[in-house]
């Protein structure tokens, strides 16, 4: 369903309070950080466009207007990133992947559902985006490590 601006306008949404609306998500985000509207609202972040009972895709398209978020649809869901990036799935997933040095594969495709909404039916589907990357994964582990180093340290020291 397409809502446009005169319907916003009789639920008494102007375009001052949608600017209000990502002015508030600009200073909650920080600088170079991935985030969706679910992981805004799993974050605390609160508004009275909330109580309107939309779904995360139309506060997410809300946010795609402003220029100071760059934004992709990745795996049925609309991340977006704080900055000028040309953001991708590789790019979000090797971000996550980044934050915690290595993560079981299975923990990771969670976050991504549970925290970002993302829809992923198939773990393989998620492995297969970071082909061509640095990210080394471990079959028989089934992790995920920031680079094939973090995974040799690992081994070494016998964790991260």
């Amino acid at each position: 369903m397409i809502i446009n601006i005169r319907k916003l306008k009789q639920e008494g949404i102007t375009l001052e309070i949608i600017q209000e609306y990502c002015d508030a998500v600009y200073d909650f985000v920080d600088d170079g950080e991935y985030f969706s509207s679910q992981s805004l609202r799993k974050a605390g972040f609160k508004t009275e466009l909330y109580d309107l009972g939309f779904s995360d895709w139309f506060y997410g398209n809300l946010l795609i207007s402003d220029n100071r978020f760059s934004y992709g649809t990745m795996f049925g869901s609309l991340i977006l990133f704080k900055g000028k990036e040309n953001i991708t799935i590789k790019s979000f997933e090797m971000n996550r992947i980044q934050e915690y040095g290595c993560i079981d594969a299975l923990d990771l495709m969670n976050e991504l559902i549970d925290k970002y909404g993302c829809r992923i039916s198939d773990k393989s589907n998620m492995l297969y985006k970071l082909h061509g990357t640095e990210v080394y994964y471990n079959e028989f582990l089934d992790r995920l490590y920031v680079n094939k180093d973090a995974y040799y340290h690992e081994l070494e020291n016998g964790g991260f």
